[in-house]
């Protein structure tokens, strides 16, 4: 049988009894402003990724710019999808609770 020196086997002892004290909820709630940065973010990059030719006109930084945007039905549908995603995430958001920040402005344009 092996047995752990006593030093290692308080380490372990300490180690498992903190892991296991911390609380049993630790799902986070969503800050809407940080929400609602990430969404705008997300949004115009996407944006620029989906219709290059835009991003060439503005300079918008990190796109493609040896092409065009792919206007296809499937590539349309699966814009618009991702376009619903983010919609959905803005409405979830308490408009009150970005009065005075950074998320202010471009939740604004929603």
């Amino acid at each position: 049988m092996h047995v752990l020196p006593p030093t290692r086997f308080l380490i372990a002892v300490a180690t498992i009894a903190a892991t296991s004290c911390a609380p049993a909820d630790t799902t986070r709630q969503s800050d809407p402003v940080e929400t609602a940065l990430r969404v705008a973010q997300e949004f115009v990059d996407g944006y620029y990724h989906q219709f290059p030719e835009e991003a060439y006109e503005v300079g918008y930084p990190d796109t493609p710019m040896d092409g065009l945007g792919d206007r296809g039905q499937p590539a349309m549908d699966r814009w618009r999808a991702r376009e619903d995603t983010w919609l959905t995430e803005l409405r979830a958001i308490d408009a009150a609770r970005l009065e005075g920040t950074d998320a202010a402005v471009p939740y604004a344009f929603t």
